[in-house]
């Protein structure tokens, strides 16, 4: 049996969504948030603190006349 590349893809993400379930159910915080900030903010030491507050605003939805009251 052939297994295509969408397949693989497919049973990679399940496999990393079972271990961060498995974090969240045994309350290890510490590790799920080391798990997050390197599997998906591996970025931060190479982009922008331009970057970096443009994407905190895509993920929070943070409209233009909201960020004159926060963001200096």
């Amino acid at each position: 049996m052939t297994i295509t590349i969408e397949e693989m893809k497919d049973a990679l993400i399940e496999s990393e969504i079972d271990y961060i379930k498995e974090m969240v159910n045994r309350d290890r915080y510490d590790d799920l948030f080391e798990f997050v900030y390197l599997n998906c903010f591996s970025n931060f030491k190479s982009m922008s603190d331009e970057e970096i507050k443009e994407q905190y605003e895509w993920r929070y939805n943070i409209l233009e006349e909201e960020k004159s009251q926060w963001i200096g």
